[in-house]
């Protein structure tokens, strides 16, 4: 059974404009002698919060979390490790960082004398995991320093080893059973993990962890990082996401209380992190295993925003058998939204040039309501279907464990080809996939 945390607070509303507090620098070593250079928001109370973050532009909404948490008598520490260890902004990055450089900073925000946690969001939270392991096995972890870090605060966070193939179910990350001092994770109610809950906190619970979950409605993954209103981004914050992420300033007083309440000596439990397991980013086209169980779900019904219906039908070959791209993804997902005029730009190709019915392009719009993808296209130009898979179900049943997700499907509905991560889809590699498979 859950542990599922519930309180009231605060209703606040996000200005436009930043908050002006006091921040200074500094700088440390991590056991390999890289220097990490850390922003600190210094504050009178006993609790700090260490932020890992992976976002390289100001996020106002963010930013203006932050500022309150300071206000609220949290001092917090915030840092980018991609930008410190000089590696490439992008997603990859994040799974070749080993955690020592969250291990560095546990060991020295210690010695403020302040009770400590740990924040991330996203796959940063397996970051945040293989530091915090890292700490608690090394000499700077025993019966008297296990009293002034209380834990982790992890925002929809993302436990799942990297899957290049779209269709394989990827595994935890086996940090996630060799971790056992507490954590809450804040998941939003329309995260991309949200029915894989049940297996992760299984998980922890078996690893001794006293694991919590806040469980939000009516907001996504990656809710406090979304415009406001003079913000010149595309993907815009909900007024939801502005009430959710107003009370997460007051929320954490309460999580350090919670984390503190059940802080107890544990050992590390034996574990070697694999520094070179992370794989080398595969940017094309995968082709799907033959040998592969997944069979995906063909027999569905979903309807658009404008309530017409689609069925298997369209995916299902009968009298016009044709080659399908089915592409999941969500409006809040940056890289689904990049790779939209390059989706709408190869279905213009194949209608023009291509006679018939030989071609067709489908997306899955993944647990978002019909307003919120009407609002979306009034902004962004989609010329292809999007049919509204409000409660996640077909999704689940294709393995969509990351976001966006495509496969190809040939003339006989079997899955070729897959991947899930954004491409340019108007390039000749994948033209020419296509091409060979129309005229298979």
């Amino acid at each position: 059974m859950f542990k599922f945390l519930f309180a009231s607070f605060l209703f606040l509303n996000f200005s436009m404009v930043s908050f002006a507090i006091e921040t200074n620098e500094i700088t440390f070593h991590d056991k390999d002698d890289h220097e990490l250079v850390v922003e600190v928001y210094p504050a009178k109370g006993k609790y700090l919060q260490i932020w890992l973050t992976r976002h390289f532009d100001e996020r106002l909404m963010f930013e203006n979390m932050i500022a309150e948490t300071v206000k609220s008598g949290i001092e917090v520490w915030r840092i980018n490790l991609i930008h410190n260890y000089f590696l490439p902004e992008s997603s990859d990055s994040v799974d070749k960082l080993s955690g020592t450089g969250v291990s560095a900073l546990i060991a020295n925000a210690i010695k403020t004398g302040k009770k400590v946690i740990v924040s991330a969001y996203d796959r940063m939270s397996l970051v945040a995991l293989k530091g915090v392991h890292l700490w608690q096995s090394s000499e700077n972890y025993n019966k008297q320093s296990y009293k002034s870090f209380l834990g982790s605060i992890l925002f929809y966070p993302n436990f799942y080893n990297v899957q290049n193939i779209a269709g394989l179910a990827p595994d935890l990350n086996a940090i996630i059973k060799h971790s056992n001092l507490p954590i809450v994770v804040y998941q939003p109610k329309f995260g991309g993990h949200i029915n894989h809950i049940e297996e992760i906190f299984s998980t922890l619970w078996n690893s001794d962890s006293s694991s919590f979950i806040q469980l939000v409605p009516d907001v996504r993954d990656w809710f406090f990082m979304h415009a406001l209103e003079n913000e010149n981004r595309t993907i815009k914050a909900t007024e939801a996401e502005k009430i959710v992420t107003a009370k997460i300033p007051y929320q954490l007083v309460q999580f350090f209380s919670l984390l503190e309440s059940v802080n107890e000596f544990k050992p590390a439990i034996p574990f070697t992190i694999d520094h070179n397991s992370n794989k080398e980013a595969i940017v094309g086209l995968k082709t799907f295993p033959l040998n592969s169980k997944f069979k995906p779900d063909l027999n569905f019904k979903l309807s658009d925003f404008n309530k017409k219906y689609r069925n298997k039908s369209d995916l299902v070959p009968g009298t016009l058998p044709k080659v399908t791209i089915v592409n999941f993804w969500a409006s809040w997902c940056p890289p689904c939204v990049e790779e939209i005029p390059s989706l709408n730009k190869l279905q213009s190709h194949y209608l023009s040039n291509y006679p018939g019915n030989t071609f067709e392009l489908i997306s899955i719009n993944f647990q978002e309501n019909a307003n919120d993808i009407e609002a979306f296209l009034k902004k962004v130009s989609v010329e292809f279907p999007v049919l509204m898979d409000i409660n996640g179900l077909v999704s689940d049943k294709w393995h969509i464990f990351a976001l966006p997700s495509s496969f190809i499907l040939d003339k006989n509905g079997k899955v070729r080809y897959s991947i899930n991560r954004g491409i340019d889809w108007n390039s000749d590699e994948v033209k020419s996939i296509i091409d060979s498979l129309i005229f298979e």
